[in-house]
């Protein structure tokens, strides 16, 4: 689970940095963060994924 919430600050964190370049004008640098946001969604699906594998349906331990 920790590592899911790792993941997601990343991703937030990664946004804000977007958002940031973008209002300075650096635009490809803006796009770079979009490609880091992408891989950082797909750790974090794949993370949620091997946890519900864990806990089964609804949370219920395996």
């Amino acid at each position: 689970m920790r590592e899911a919430e790792r993941l997601l600050q990343d991703m937030l964190r990664t946004g804000h940095d977007l958002a940031a370049q973008y209002r300075r004008g650096q635009i490809e640098e803006a796009r770079q963060c979009l490609t880091q946001i992408d891989r950082l969604g797909e750790q974090l699906v794949t993370v949620l994924q091997q946890l519900g594998q864990q806990t089964g349906p609804l949370g219920a331990a395996a």
